[in-house]
């Protein structure tokens, strides 16, 4: 496998890099863990992980929220169900490094790939949207709460992201919930640290009932406390 340098990454460049990708590359959790750390960033604080100088973007790029041996595996899931995943719509764009991520590697490994929306209660669009969009032209980025979407159609794969409460994604869950058939959630290990016995997105994993559940929590033991991926279908 190649070795991957630090530079930062332009969200259009990152699907014309996976489709350069060998299959045992696109297929490597190592690899696009890697990939994530030194050319798309992550927006953690330093004091978060303890990862070398030298070992991932200092300027943090698209500063993704999501561990990125965590994301990693959650593109490999999608890998394995790639066939079953045209569309896609995720609830909390932030800086939009996941969904630049997940887009990209949903239309590198299906050519049946079709919608993607992304969905953020502020108006500014994530770093060189329009760019991305001129090469991808069927994605879609709306500002709004999330309360206030419109499903008018179904999506393949949802990513509930935005509001991490438990009030919160549980609503956004209700909002989805028919109209999905694959849906993750992210924080599903979180912990308040000043507030432990809080109810949040934890509580709300537990609480759910699928017959099929994937948890993806990091081991990686550099960081230093838990976020995790969920993910449900039927």
């Amino acid at each position: 496998m190649r070795k991957i340098k630090i530079e930062q990454i332009k969200p259009v460049d990152i699907r014309p890099f996976f489709e350069s990708l060998s299959e045992e590359e696109i297929t490597s959790q190592k690899f696009l863990t890697e990939f994530i750390l030194k050319q798309v960033g992550v927006g953690f604080r330093e004091r978060d992980f303890d990862i070398e100088e030298g070992e991932y973007l200092p300027s943090k790029g698209l500063k993704i929220k999501i561990w990125p041996d965590e994301l990693a595996r959650f593109l490999l899931f999608m890998y394995d169900n790639r066939t079953r995943m045209d569309s896609y719509l995720e609830l909390g764009t932030g800086s939009g490094g996941s969904f630049y991520v997940i887009d990209s590697y949903l239309r590198t490994v299906n050519p049946n790939m079709g919608v993607s929306v992304t969905i953020d209660q502020r108006d500014k669009k994530p770093w060189l949207w329009d760019e991305y969009k001129e090469s991808n032209p069927l994605v879609n980025c709306l500002s709004m709460k999330t309360q206030n979407f419109i499903l008018d159609r179904h999506y393949d794969l949802c990513f509930i992201d935005a509001n991490h409460s438990y009030k919160g994604v549980k609503n956004d869950y209700e909002l989805i919930k028919n109209s999905c058939k694959y849906i993750g959630f992210h924080d599903i290990a979180t912990v308040n640290a000043k507030k432990p016995d809080q109810i949040c997105v934890r509580h709300l994993w537990g609480e759910m009932k699928a017959k099929n559940k994937l948890a993806i929590i990091t081991d990686d033991p550099r960081i230093s406390f838990l976020s995790g991926i969920g993910v449900i279908w039927d």
